[in-house]
């Protein structure tokens, strides 16, 4: 059945016929939908103006008007959108940097802040990846590990205390090194 007819059944009351209208323009609904943003709105709020407004013009449309009902329900459809984007906008909202966030700080505290959030995240997970790189080493290595670089001992101190030789242990910790960067690639 062509697009006129089915209007004029459902004109008539014929539910099928609407039906038929509403799935024939869900497509261009959506697709006009897409493009739209409307604060406080979903897109199945949007789906459901959509299909209000071509419910509209299917009971207004009059095929006398010498328009097609396709070029009256799309523009009906689009300009009752921009009619929503137009009441949303009058709607003036006032925020101040003084305004206290969930977690207690003013906005202004974060835009000052000297925190880089993205470098902060970053060293977190390269910690994260040397810790697991680091449990992979045997307990000599990483008691050797542990006592140069996250006790800050001397070499020379671990040497006379577990009476290994300084270049054994030099040797040793350019070995450890070399594993933990490949392990760490």
């Amino acid at each position: 059945m062509d697009l006129e007819a089915l209007v004029l059944e459902a004109k008539r009351g014929n539910k099928d016929a609407l039906e038929e209208i509403l799935s024939r323009f869900k497509g261009f609904i959506i697709k006009t939908i897409r493009g739209i943003y409307i604060s406080g709105y979903e897109p199945e709020d949007l789906l459901q103006i959509g299909y209000m407004t071509l419910i509209k013009a299917v009971q207004k449309y009059e095929s006398y008007n010498n328009s097609s009902f396709v070029s009256y329900a799309t523009s009906a459809i689009k300009n009752n959108f921009y009619y929503e984007i137009r009441q949303k906008s009058k709607i003036h909202s006032e925020s101040s940097l003084n305004l206290e966030t969930e977690d207690g700080l003013m906005i202004m505290d974060n835009l000052c802040s000297e925190e880089n959030i993205e470098e902060t995240i970053m060293l977190e997970e390269d910690k994260r990846k040397l810790m697991a790189a680091l449990s992979i080493l045997t307990e000599d290595e990483s008691d050797f590990i542990q006592f140069v670089y996250f006790h800050g001992g001397k070499i020379k101190e671990y040497s006379d205390l577990h009476n290994i030789k300084y270049v054994t242990l030099i040797k040793k910790k350019e070995r450890i090194l070399k594993k933990l960067r490949l392990l760490l690639a």
